[in-house]
């Protein structure tokens, strides 16, 4: 009886310690995250690059904040030089800035391949408060994801683990 209470006593104490993948946090994705590639499948079934190229980065911080930021390839060296709120731009900076698209919000880990977002601010106003669930797989210090919505099930995101955690 006694050597059955201590594995009892043990065992909460393991249970305890050791990190919930469901938890908010969820150790897995804990990091931060620079895009390789984000793809789509057109319709002969072919992966091809998404816009002619991505990147971006993917935040996850262990207290269950997120943060997710992509853009064309060549966005931040763009030869533009505009003023921030203001309603005057011309139309070739109002289409470049159409291609900016973020998100920040909280997320939690459902299962060991699904992982939900909570939106609480995006770069698009009709997205605001809106949740979106992720296919994850981590191998190594890669991170794959495809968006479990059906109408976006033709992307794919492949990303690397940053040496610079948050």
């Amino acid at each position: 009886m006694r050597i059955l209470s201590l594995l009892s006593v043990l065992g909460l104490i393991m249970a305890c310690e050791a990190p919930s993948l469901k938890s908010a946090g969820g150790g897995l994705l804990s990091g931060r995250w620079k895009l390789l590639v984000m793809e789509y499948r057109d319709s002969t079934n072919t992966w091809r690059p998404y816009l002619g190229g991505m990147e971006g980065e993917l935040l996850y911080h262990p207290d269950g904040f997120m943060s997710l930021h992509l853009v064309p390839k060549g966005y931040p060296t763009a030869e533009m030089d505009f003023a921030n709120f203001d309603s005057s731009q011309t139309v070739r900076h109002l289409k470049h800035l159409a291609m900016f698209y973020s998100y920040t919000g909280d997320y939690r880990v459902i299962n060991d391949t699904i992982v939900e977002h909570k939106r609480r601010v995006h770069s698009n106003p009709a997205e605001w408060g809106s949740r979106g669930q992720r296919i994850f797989r981590v191998r190594n210090d890669s991170l794959f994801m495809r968006p479990a919505e059906k109408s976006l099930r033709h992307i794919r995101l492949k990303w690397l683990k940053s040496q610079v955690d948050p």
